[in-house]
């Protein structure tokens, strides 16, 4: 009972608790009979492994940082030494020639990829990197930027909200702007 309390959400598949619901629903896709890709696009790079959630991956990752992993199986192809079956498997597909190979492409860099899921997880990447880029945040909306200057610029967007902040009136259509060079830009807009 003190189960029940602690893990209310239960697999009705095979019985397994959990204490989130977006856990169990994560945990229901092991028991779907779609392919593996499908039921976990994150795979990672190094070894092959794949996972249902990139915060299971990014996770996963932190254990290749403590040292090379033994790379024991050898692609018969490019000689290339890779660290799992499944790994090696991925790799010869690289090797292929169809039409298909390299048919996802990334539309950030151009870098092609044999499957969805490879490029969902090479995605992510542009992601995370476009996030940390991104650390000048507007607190009033939300919005981020990469530069102290262009959030500065944008603040002023929030002070044309308030009328007590604003100073020059365009005199063909009674709009007013905190700065005269917004103002100037504007009256373009009439020509």
């Amino acid at each position: 009972d003190d189960v029940e309390s602690k893990k209310p959400f239960k697999c009705e598949e095979c019985g397994k608790r959990f204490t989130q619901s977006g856990s169990l629903r994560t945990h229901k896709l092991t028991h779907l009979p779609e392919n593996e890709e499908a039921r976990k696009p994150f795979q990672c790079e190094e070894c092959g492994k794949r996972f249902t959630q990139s915060g299971n991956l990014r996770h996963h990752k932190a254990t290749h940082l403590n040292g090379p992993i033994k790379k024991k199986c050898q692609c018969g192809i490019c000689g290339k030494l890779i660290s799992t079956k499944q790994a090696l498997k991925y790799h010869q597909l690289t090797h292929l020639d169809n039409p298909n190979k390299n048919k996802f492409k990334c539309e950030i860099c151009g870098k092609a990829f044999i499957t969805s899921s490879n490029l969902k997880i090479h995605m992510q990447k542009h992601a995370e990197k476009a996030e940390i880029k991104r650390k000048f945040k507007c607190e009033l909306c939300g919005q981020a930027y990469t530069a102290a200057s262009t959030l500065k610029s944008h603040m002023q967007s929030h002070a044309d909200d308030d009328p007590s902040k604003k100073k020059f009136t365009c005199d063909i259509c009674d709009k007013i702007f905190t700065k005269k060079s917004t103002l100037t830009v504007h009256k373009r807009s009439h020509l």
